[in-house]
């Protein structure tokens, strides 16, 4: 039986290819155009690692946009643990973004 192709879906294959280059800028923009598809929290998860900053903060960005539980967990994690204050404080924010769009308007009675 023929199962497909096996590996990445055709759709991540530039931004986990740009988590692969030597230049941080373009980690970073490809990172941010993840699409929001299945693997995209995974490769933002991957991200968190890297040594530049302009990346882990598009990886924060990433996961705040899929907003799935493992990613909101490893942003709460990124908000603690981080080295870089820029880091830390995207994560902050990002959870913030997260929490506010969650917030139903509470009633006037």
């Amino acid at each position: 039986m023929d199962r497909g192709p096996v590996g990445p879906r055709p759709d991540l294959l530039g931004p986990l290819d740009a988590l692969a280059s030597e230049d941080a800028p373009t980690r970073a923009a490809m990172l941010l155009r993840t699409p929001n598809a299945p693997g995209a929290e995974e490769t933002a998860m991957a991200a968190l690692s890297d040594p530049e900053v302009e990346v882990r903060r598009a990886a924060v960005q990433v996961l705040a946009r899929v907003a799935g539980p493992r990613g909101v967990r490893a942003i709460m994690e990124t908000a603690i643990r981080d080295p870089a204050p820029a880091v830390r404080a995207e994560a902050v924010a990002a959870l913030g973004r997260i929490v506010g769009h969650g917030m139903e308007p509470r009633s006037s009675s």
